[in-house]
């Protein structure tokens, strides 16, 4: 039988080879990994950049928004006319003692709240009213 060769450091030949294919196969799967982590992360910056754009689209709509209704001219009689008109319906059902279903929501608006419903139906009382008693 062949004694097998040695090499230069007294390891077997086949040892040697075995030692070099394993590093290449890590080699390799280290690509791999390193590949498949690129296209993760490549992933997750998409997904964080389109988050970001649709967050300030948003914003920028938002405050187009606010700036076409701080344009409409809202009266200050119509202002406490809502914020009366609701405090005075309150009033009114406790006083006589009106009940009513309890599905339907008594609130008293506010004056930024009534100004706001004005300024969101350009200046129209009734609809204003109408939207924030629904």
């Amino acid at each position: 039988m062949a004694e097998p060769q040695l090499a230069e450091d007294g390891v077997e030949e086949g040892q040697v080879q075995k030692k070099k294919y394993l590093n290449e196969q890590a080699q390799g799967l280290e690509k791999v990994t390193d590949y498949v982590e690129e296209q993760d992360i490549s992933g997750l910056q998409n997904a964080v950049t389109n988050i970001e754009d649709d967050m300030t689209n948003k914003r920028e709509e938002k405050a187009k928004r606010e700036k076409e209704l701080a344009k409409v001219v809202v009266k200050k009689e119509d202002i406490e006319l809502i914020v009366r008109a609701t405090q005075m319906r309150i009033y009114i059902r406790q006083k006589y003692r009106i009940w009513y279903n309890s599905q339907v929501r008594e609130l008293e608006i506010s004056k930024s709240a009534a100004e706001r419903s004005l300024r969101e139906h350009k200046g129209n009382l009734i609809k204003a009213l109408h939207s924030l008693t629904d």
